[in-house]
């Protein structure tokens, strides 16, 4: 189990990279209209990360739920926080992709 602790830790550091990297593209969108070039940057990251980070917790899902897996995983806490915070940033980047497209 010491890789998939592993593989938590950086699913976690990759959720970190993606928040970080939407507070600052608010902070541009918001405050330096005029830095477009940077704001372009940002998004184009930011969209990169999110891909990623969605594999990572696809190949996480298919990990719990694999039927051929001979060991069960249980559900602890660290899971459960990486699975419910995957989903609040993916509707949190959804909504903002929603909001630039209106």
């Amino acid at each position: 189990m010491k890789y998939f602790d592993l593989f938590i830790y950086i699913l976690y550091a990759a959720q970190a990279l993606l928040i970080l990297n939407v507070i600052a593209s608010l902070y541009y969108r918001i405050f330096r209209k005029k830095d477009v070039n940077i704001i372009n940057k940002l998004q184009e990251r930011k969209a990169i990360i999110n891909y990623f980070f969605l594999v990572m917790v696809s190949f996480l899902i298919i990990m719990i739920t694999n039927p051929f897996f001979s060991k069960t995983i249980e559900l602890h806490s660290g899971i459960k926080r990486v699975l419910f915070s995957a989903s609040v940033t993916q509707l949190t980047f959804l909504l903002q992709k929603e909001s630039r497209t209106i």
